[in-house]
């Protein structure tokens, strides 16, 4: 933010208004994004912005009247919708309303939800009163400078995630960031498979390159496709299509440690995907020597990343993965 240059294209926003109070000088938030595209940037987080902050209006020249958090009931465009249609101007701030006719704030004709609503914000506008003081903008992510700080709102998000179902499992996890991230996307059906990549007309057929026979969807590309069935088989873990979107309820088999058991899954899960990577984009075929290889490299590099007490876990999933299928191994040997 503080490398906000100085636009020549003016306008009447609030949001330009707060940042020139803010920051000194005429600054102005255009709505034209000839100055440049940081101006752009920044105009898309002002919706995020707001909902973070509060206000506490003095003269109401640099909040929203709409848009801006500054009475209890939370913005006026969420309290009321149906007045909010009918506005005259929509960017404008707490000042240019009150100290003009509320009517004049609005089209003439209203509907009669409009006009309800009118009603209601007449009576709450009637307590306001404006001062000679600038407005205060409040946030409970301020550092001591009362500058927004990032890594509070970070810290905040990381705190409530535990009630999502699967932020232990994939974010409280000995994976490697990047594997991480591709769980993530796992569990929500968001990886680039050929189902989803048909979708955005990115290709033209859907059908899986593994087996050629079903659609490639992230359930049947992880636990549907003959050759997951098959690797799944040979390490004896139960896992079914319907599991997939909800890995972290898997339970391990008496032959696998139950240790880390979020971070094994990961690793399987990765290395189907990578393995589908060198069949699709290398053209080499289903092999599951060199999948096992993979997973057996992988066991062995995170090794670092459980505690020195909990190594042997990974050394076990090494030991695991060293007697891949023989080559002829099939789903009909199942």
């Amino acid at each position: 933010m503080k490398l906000l240059h100085r636009a020549h294209t003016t306008t009447d926003s609030a949001w330009s208004r707060w940042l020139e109070t803010e920051f000194g000088g005429p600054l102005e938030a255009p709505e034209s994004t000839s100055v440049g595209t940081h101006w752009a940037s920044l105009r898309q987080l002002l919706p995020d912005y707001r909902l973070l902050t509060t206000v506490e209006v003095g003269d109401g020249r640099s909040t929203s009247f709409w848009h801006d958090c500054w009475l209890a009931a939370g913005p006026l465009v969420d309290a009321m919708p149906g007045l909010y249609t009918h506005a005259r101007r929509p960017e404008a701030s707490v000042h240019h309303v009150l100290v003009s006719d509320l009517r004049l704030a609005f089209v003439p004709r209203l509907s009669s939800v409009a006009t309800e609503e009118v009603t209601q914000l007449t009576v709450v506008l009637a307590e306001i009163n404006l001062t000679n003081a600038q407005d205060v903008r409040r946030c409970p992510w301020e550092d001591k400078a009362h500058r927004l700080s990032s890594s509070m709102i970070y810290k905040s998000i990381i705190a409530v995630g535990g009630s999502c179902d699967y932020y232990k499992f994939i974010w409280e996890n000995r994976a490697p960031p990047k594997v991480k991230f591709f769980g993530w996307l796992l569990v929500q059906d968001r990886i680039q498979t050929r189902e989803n990549l048909l979708k955005k007309n990115c290709i033209d057929s859907d059908l899986c390159e593994l087996c050629g026979a079903q659609v490639e969807s992230t359930a049947h590309l992880i636990a549907g496709c003959a050759f997951a069935v098959g690797f799944w088989h040979w390490i004896g873990v139960q896992i079914d299509e319907e599991d997939v979107a909800a890995l972290w309820r898997v339970q391990p088999p008496s032959t696998i440690p139950a240790a880390h058991f979020n971070a094994f899954l990961l690793l399987c899960c990765w290395r189907l995907w990578k393995h589908r990577h060198d069949v699709v984009f290398r053209s080499l075929p289903p092999c599951y020597t060199c999948l096992f290889a993979g997973c057996r490299e992988d066991a062995e590099l995170w090794a670092c990343r459980l505690p020195p007490s909990d190594r042997h876990v990974a050394h076990a999933w090494a030991l695991l993965f060293s007697s891949p299928p023989h080559a002829n191994f099939s789903i009909n040997d199942m």
